[in-house]
């Protein structure tokens, strides 16, 4: 049977705003308590007092507290780029949507732009910069355009070379994003680079934060 302990555990595991709060000594433990004293009471189907769940929340604040001090040692950013002019298509998935990527390598090639393209399932999105914009609209007028979206910005971020075999690598960047209020409009990864995308008008805000990741030990470029 579960504890009062493990449902604590679990409520504040699913909130990592809170888990880290909690870890830091920021978390207002009480007030916490009485916030999810209701929830705990409807699982447990008896009453629980705040008292015990301020307890629960002291025992568990030790092991939240290493888990992201841990995670922050890991995240070692070692640059940033900011690239600016770019739209985004996303297209519904058909047979000749191929063709259309296959057409705009090429174009890329040839002038040595950057071009970004990721199928899914039932969409595809498409990256572009805007010196493409019209031959994409030529080359895709018999595709189903979902939606389109210009005046992009995209902000790079070199990663170490064991990214893919460290958990929780985005966590602190996309956190300190969204303590910001910062909207990103997609995310493009590969191995050891991040690639997030904003609004023209978000971007510079957007720079500052990450950059502060950082630090004095990464370099910045703007292009």
């Amino acid at each position: 049977m579960i504890t009062i302990a493990q449902s604590v555990e679990e409520i504040v595991g699913s909130t990592p705003f809170v888990e880290e709060a909690l870890g830091k000594g920021l978390l207002n433990l009480s007030a916490y308590a009485r916030a999810i004293r209701s929830q705990i009471q409807e699982k447990h189907l008896k009453t629980v007092t705040v008292a015990s769940l301020v307890m629960a929340l002291k025992r568990l604040q030790p092991r939240c507290r290493g888990r992201h001090v841990a995670l922050y040692d890991l995240v070692k950013l070692r640059d940033i780029t900011v690239e600016s002019s770019f739209v985004e298509y996303t297209f519904r998935n058909t047979p000749t949507l191929n063709a259309l990527q296959r057409a705009l390598i090429d174009l890329t090639e040839e002038q040595d732009l950057c071009m970004n393209f990721a199928q899914g399932i039932h969409e595809s999105t498409l990256v572009v910069h805007h010196v493409l914009e019209k031959d994409v609209d030529r080359l895709a007028k018999k595709e189903q355009v979902l939606s389109k979206i210009p005046r992009l910005s995209l902000i790079t971020i070199r990663l170490p070379a064991d990214t893919v075999e460290t958990p929780g690598v985005y966590y602190p960047i996309l956190k300190a994003l969204a303590w910001a209020g910062i909207n990103f409009i997609e995310i493009i990864s590969v191995s050891s680079e991040l690639t997030i995308i904003f609004r023209d008008k978000d971007v510079d805000r957007a720079f500052s934060v990450i950059k502060g990741l950082i630090g004095d030990s990464g370099a910045a470029d703007r292009d």
